[in-house]
């Protein structure tokens, strides 16, 4: 650990901005450049932020500590309510800042299957029924019943362009060179929207399961 960054995580720690933003300075392009190896371009800046978040969160006033120990002493939280980075990852900044983006790229692409599933699922059993969403979660164990019920009310925010190419994708096993054809855009350029809708349609359950999961205020 450079007698720098020790500095500027206890600045940063203390409520410095300044320290704080130095060290996003000093470290986004390794973990940009981390990132660019893992995952789709058009989630970098996404992924990068979110792993200058856990920095922040792990400074000792973040969030409540694991048992791990990070370059200044300090307990490091773990990253995305998973496993904390095993202590010989520790052995820099630079080295958690980088083992944290690989977790970050193997989560994502965790979640992209998960949510790939989910909606394969929901359109199917659209597809087998007379009445849309009748029925639609008979079956299925708990946790993707509630998922699914949070699924159908977000893809409904859906803008109608969206959604047609999400129904496509799903319900008429369209590929995506195919929807670009339908939608005047490249087959790459599909296959980003879709990452970007996953992601969003991720974010929508996650919200709508806390909230109904925390129930109506007093």
């Amino acid at each position: 650990m450079e007698a720098a960054d020790h500095e500027l995580l206890r600045a940063a720690g203390n409520g410095d901005r300044a320290a704080f933003a130095e060290l996003v300075q000093r470290y986004q392009r390794l973990v940009r450049w981390r990132l660019v190896r893992l995952v789709p371009a058009d989630q970098v800046d996404d992924l990068a932020q979110d792993v200058f978040v856990d920095l922040a969160k792990s400074l000792p006033s973040g969030t409540q500590p694991t048992s791990e120990k990070g370059p200044t002493g300090e307990n490091w939280p773990a990253d995305d309510g998973s496993q904390p980075i095993p202590s010989r990852a520790i052995t820099s900044l630079a080295a958690w800042l980088v083992a944290v983006a690989r977790r970050k790229a193997a989560n994502f692409f965790r979640a992209t299957q998960r949510y790939d599933h989910l909606l394969a699922n929901y359109h199917e059993r659209l597809g087998n029924s007379s009445v849309k969403r009748l029925l639609l979660t008979e079956g299925t164990e708990p946790d993707e019943s509630a998922q699914l019920d949070a699924l159908a009310e977000c893809l409904e925010l859906l803008q109608p362009k969206y959604r047609e190419i999400v129904d496509g994708y799903y319900a008429h096993g369209q590929s995506a060179e195919v929807l670009a054809v339908h939608t005047a855009r490249t087959a790459g350029a599909i296959r980003m929207i879709l990452m970007r809708i996953r992601r969003s349609l991720g974010k929508c359950i996650s919200r709508r399961q806390e909230s109904k999961s925390s129930g109506p205020n007093p």
